[in-house]
């Protein structure tokens, strides 16, 4: 029985090591996220903060690149009004220049009409002047 317990525990502590490997290795911590990545730990890229700095420059760069932004932005927007504008005008434009061929032919029919409508007159007026000119010779 004393054999079988000593196995036991002997077991368990292996387990109980097999969890953390490298733990007694310098660098390894299991309090660390990474500290058990392989390869060496550099130190010639530290961690970069974000810069707190409201007294220097990167303040004004910001502030330079956001009225950029704004100014792109506003000429955009601006491009994009004026583009609607110049297709609003191509488009009037077109129906102007289609008005403007209907008017045409509604005068062109008119003037065709008016030839047409004097011409008859005229006939008319022929047919009328020797019926006129003829009682009067009957009359003597």
């Amino acid at each position: 029985m004393g054999l079988i317990t000593a196995m036991t525990l002997t077991c368990g502590i292996v387990l109980a090591q097999a969890d953390l490997p490298n733990a007694n290795l310098p660098g390894n911590s299991p309090t660390l996220p990474n500290s058990n990545l392989p390869g060496p730990v550099t130190t010639d890229h530290p961690v970069m903060l974000p810069n707190t700095d409201t007294s220097g420059y990167w303040p004004a760069e910001w502030q330079a690149q956001r009225a950029q932004e704004t100014n792109n932005a506003q000429w955009m927007a601006m491009h994009e009004a004026t583009m609607r504008l110049a297709a609003k005008a191509a488009e009037d434009a077109s129906l102007a220049r289609a008005d403007a061929a209907n008017a045409n032919q509604a005068l062109q029919q008119s003037q065709q009409q008016n030839q047409q409508l004097q011409q008859q007159i005229h006939e008319l007026q022929q047919r009328q002047s020797p019926a006129a000119q003829q009682p009067q010779q009957q009359q003597p």
